[in-house]
């Protein structure tokens, strides 16, 4: 078993999800994907991800939906919202439910693996408990 962070990739886009793995992996991270809402909560549910790359607008269970039920969880990965969808609501909804950040899809990987190894660090923060009061665990 590794101890090396875990990467899940939720999107409805193919395309996207190969990409993204193939990416993430010449990075040197572990990364899995799922096509869909459902498919990670049940993979959140059995494994420890550690961050989740979440798209914003998905058929059957969009990102708001999964970002709720990751909420009833007594533990949780850091979420990084990505999405096609500009808007000026979305990444303040998506901070105020719990998400580390929020980025519009295309970013270059440069700024997309930052923002994977300050949501890691949080998550550690978290783990050893030095997050914020109320930000789960």
């Amino acid at each position: 078993m590794t101890n090396d962070p875990l990467i899940l990739v939720v999107d409805d886009e193919v395309r996207f999800r190969t990409n993204m793995l193939r990416l993430l992996g010449l990075s040197g991270l572990r990364a899995m994907a799922a096509a869909g809402g459902r498919e990670a909560l049940g993979i959140v549910d059995s494994l420890p991800v550690d961050v989740l790359l979440l798209d914003m607008k998905m058929p059957g269970m969009n990102g708001d939906e999964v970002m709720a039920e990751l909420a009833k969880r007594p533990t949780r990965p850091e979420v990084i919202f990505l999405s096609g969808h500009a808007s000026l609501d979305l990444p303040l909804d998506a901070v105020c439910q719990g998400a580390s950040d929020y980025l519009i899809k295309p970013c270059t990987m440069d700024v997309l693996l930052a923002k994977i190894e300050s949501a890691m660090e949080r998550r550690r923060a978290r783990r050893t408990g030095l997050g914020r009061p109320g930000s789960g665990t």
